[in-house]
């Protein structure tokens, strides 16, 4: 017995037709994809901003970024738990930025999360509204508790401009 195949004259049309639409929406999203990636500078790379990561005992940082936006400066990056157990990553980060002299410019805490929670690994960022010298300095500290005592205010989720 020999299968039938049945070919429908809609159908073929709704596929000729939706070719176009999947090859605009794929132009669509690398021209968005590439304007956004456009507008971030890559400070680290271009030799105005340092980097320095204190990672605990719990936690190592696998990178961390800066990058200058239209409204200041977008930090961001990845932590990876040392044990190979599953699970969240207690604790949260202290970013600081100093100018080359050492004035701190500005802290901020942020917190972190994972992409799944068969994860060992959490992606953080932060955006500062702020104006940076050359050769500043970005401190990144992970802390294992959720408060601390160098938090310098009871709201620490925003940003603290030091003059």
């Amino acid at each position: 017995m020999n299968p039938i195949h049945i070919h429908s004259q809609a159908t073929t049309t709704s596929n000729v037709t939706l070719e176009p639409v999947r090859l605009f929406v794929i132009i669509l999203i690398v021209f968005v994809l590439s304007a956004c990636g456009s507008s971030l500078k890559n400070l680290v790379r271009e030799g105005t901003a340092k980097v320095d990561t204190t990672s605990s005992s719990d936690v190592h940082f696998k990178r961390a970024y800066v990058y200058e936006s239209d409204t200041g400066l977008l930090i961001t990056g990845e932590l990876r738990k040392r044990s190979h157990r599953r699970g969240p990553i207690p604790g949260h980060l202290h970013i600081e930025i100093t100018a080359p002299d050492g004035t701190i410019l500005a802290t901020t805490r942020t917190n972190y999360h994972r992409g799944s929670t068969k994860s060992r690994t959490s992606r953080f960022s932060a955006e500062i509204p702020i104006d940076v010298p050359r050769n500043f300095a970005v401190q990144i500290v992970h802390h294992q508790s959720k408060s601390c005592t160098t938090d310098k205010r009871p709201d620490v989720a925003g940003v603290v401009y030091h003059d």
